[in-house]
């Protein structure tokens, strides 16, 4: 199985994870094609930098400085008129929402409503553009990741001085192994936290695998302690998951006719809060040529969890699947 191992020992952002990929043998051209075609006023530098010793490709984002804030549908629009695969818009979309929620928890709003500030600006959406691009472009059936250390102290961003890990990224690291470092500062970002919680399979150390490539992706500091790098392995895992090491997961889906964009947007927390895997929509053509939305949700085990208890009907307008997976 070939397999993507994140070696995050000095943390995780989006452009480490970007430069990462591309170390790792990803065509540089074929993101920056995908970037351009989003029509925003950014240029991909991209170069070859030391850390501590080691040599890692870093990744800068140029662009102007945007003082306008954006929400999720801002995002959202801005994806869907690129020349993004499905694969890899679906991708960055589900990073995008991962984030939101995130925000919404910790601001107490809803998801539509929450101002996207660093993560809404043009060089967050290419760095989660482009990753996104960068992964499906590998081509991983797999991918895995070492415990993850958030670092130490506080990190100054658009509400103020906030504790490491900020809120929105403690949210989106609940359930993932954590672990020390020496380094004192923001080692995860909330961008590459919601990268983690979006495509990571499996928490270990070490995988059994045979690594065919490593790539090394800069950050933009230097600590003195450690090199600032993301490593990331990749290869043929050495083992096959067996029958009892998958997962069994449940596809609910409903069709929603005349609802207004808010009550979807709450929908979406009330689902991840009751522990979806995944929450999607998708436009679709109703009755009397009403437009509507196929709400499709994936469930953990039989979805009994977001089914509640058996008075809940699972069949006529809600229809569920048990689905089998070896994530």
């Amino acid at each position: 199985m070939w397999t993507l191992h994140l070696d995050c020992f000095s943390g995780i952002s989006g452009d480490m994870t970007l430069g990462a990929l591309i170390d790792a043998g990803v065509d540089p051209r074929a993101i920056r094609g995908a970037l351009d075609s989003l029509g925003l006023p950014i240029t991909l530098e991209i170069e070859r930098v030391k850390r501590n010793g080691i040599a890692a490709t870093a990744v800068t984002v140029v662009a102007p400085d945007q003082e306008e804030y954006r929400f999720l549908p801002d995002v959202e629009a801005i994806l869907a008129k690129g020349m993004l695969t499905s694969r890899q818009r679906d991708l960055a979309l589900a990073i995008f929402r991962k984030l939101a929620v995130a925000e919404a928890t910790v601001h107490g709003m809803p998801v539509d409503k929450v101002h996207f500030h660093e993560v809404g600006a043009l060089d967050s959406i290419a760095d989660i553009a482009g990753s996104a691009v960068a992964l499906d472009l590998l081509k991983v059936e797999r991918i895995t990741c070492r415990s993850v250390p958030p670092g130490s102290g506080s990190v100054k961003c658009a509400h103020g001085l906030m504790p490491v890990p900020a809120p929105a990224t403690a949210v989106l690291l609940q359930g993932m192994p954590l672990a020390k470092s020496p380094v004192t500062g923001e080692l995860v970002t909330p961008t590459g936290a919601a990268i983690l919680a979006t495509v990571v399979n499996e928490f270990t150390d070490q995988p059994a695998m045979t690594v065919q490539r490593i790539g090394c992706g800069a950050g933009k500091k230097d600590f003195w302690e450690q090199p600032n790098v993301l490593r990331v392995f990749v290869g043929e895992s050495t083992s096959s998951p067996t029958a009892d090491e998958s997962d069994t997961v449940t596809v609910l889906e409903t069709n929603l006719d005349d609802l207004s964009p808010e009550l979807i947007g709450y929908c979406f927390e009330q689902l991840f809060a009751a522990g979806a895997l995944d929450v999607f929509t998708i436009p679709v053509q109703m009755k009397k040529n009403r437009p509507g939305v196929l709400l499709t949700v994936i469930a953990p085990g039989d979805g009994s969890a977001i089914l509640g208890d058996d008075s809940v009907p699972r069949d006529g307008h809600l229809r569920h699947s048990p689905a089998h997976s070896d994530s």
